[in-house]
């Protein structure tokens, strides 16, 4: 898989053997996504990002494939009313990532 063709890609990695992105939303804010296992992409298949009982920073808003192709991602934005500079910025999201892909492998 190469996450370098996903657009607005940020940053990418590896965490618990799982893959993240962190790209550049719609408004510019970082957003983040998690890359389901096939068990997991086989659960929330049909369903969209409200249907997605995944705990993060203001609920999923995306469900999807990326642009890539290559599996089913779950995310979210960092451009809610709320949110500001300590919300928007890359650490954040990168530490939100890590808390998804830690309840995804605790819930196996």
């Amino acid at each position: 898989m190469n996450v370098k063709e996903i657009p607005g890609v940020i940053l990418w990695g590896q965490y618990e053997n799982r893959t993240w992105v962190i790209r550049e939303g719609f408004m510019g804010h970082p957003c983040g996504y998690v890359l389901l296992t096939p068990d997991e992409e086989e659960k929330y298949k049909g369903r969209d990002e409200r249907e997605v009982d995944v705990p993060m920073h203001g609920g999923c808003t995306y469900i999807g494939d990326l642009g890539i192709k290559q599996g089913t991602w779950v995310g979210f934005d960092t451009s809610h009313f709320d949110d500001n500079r300590f919300t928007q910025n890359t650490n954040y999201v990168y530490e939100e990532l890590k808390g998804i892909i830690d309840y995804l492998i605790e819930r196996r």
